[in-house]
């Protein structure tokens, strides 16, 4: 995907889970998305959702989301590099369940949180979350786990942080895995 130009979505301000804001992409392998502008959406810029894999985010604008920048949720082998992050609302980048994760490169100034990466109970491997999976790809694989990590965050420039906000943010309120 290149140049795309995705502003002003969901202005009539539906909830923002499951769908609304920018776009959200699911179940796709080796997606690049470059050169874009994700702004004043309200909700997510752009969500990788259920089983996207071998995504790269490059050279993009996220500006004056209503919630985060880029979204990686239930996902695995990003690379998010070379993107500005202004003025969302929320946190610019959440990793949420997400393995594989190269953050570098990116200017953030005037989110709520550059980063955000976390862990909630939901794994590739639980019958109950099934739904989420990819049909193509293999059960169990050990590629979509979604369990976060590693990620790596390198070389990135942060201004003016909203608020008291922590800088880089990592939690599992299952409190089954701990930042290491």
């Amino acid at each position: 995907l290149l140049s795309l130009r995705i502003t002003n979505n969901n202005d009539q301000h539906f909830n923002y889970s499951p769908a609304a804001g920018g776009i959200k992409i699911t179940r796709t392998m080796t997606l690049t998305v470059r050169d874009s502008l994700f702004s004043s959406n309200w909700g997510k810029g752009l969500w990788l959702d259920q089983s996207v894999s071998d995504s790269d985010i490059v050279g993009n604008d996220f500006l004056s989301n209503k919630q985060n920048g880029i979204s990686l949720e239930l996902s695995a082998t990003s690379m998010v590099a070379d993107n500005r992050f202004l003025d969302n609302a929320s946190d610019a980048i959440k990793v949420n369940n997400t393995q594989d994760v190269q953050i570098w490169n990116n200017t953030f100034r005037g989110n709520a949180r550059p980063y955000w990466i976390v862990q909630d109970a939901r794994h590739a491997a639980d019958p109950e979350d099934s739904y989420d999976l990819d049909p193509r790809r293999p059960v169990p694989d050990p590629r979509m786990t979604w369990y976060v990590g590693p990620v790596t965050v390198s070389n990135n420039v942060i201004v003016q942080l909203k608020g008291t906000a922590c800088m880089l943010c990592v939690e599992d309120p299952t409190h089954e895995r701990t930042a290491e």
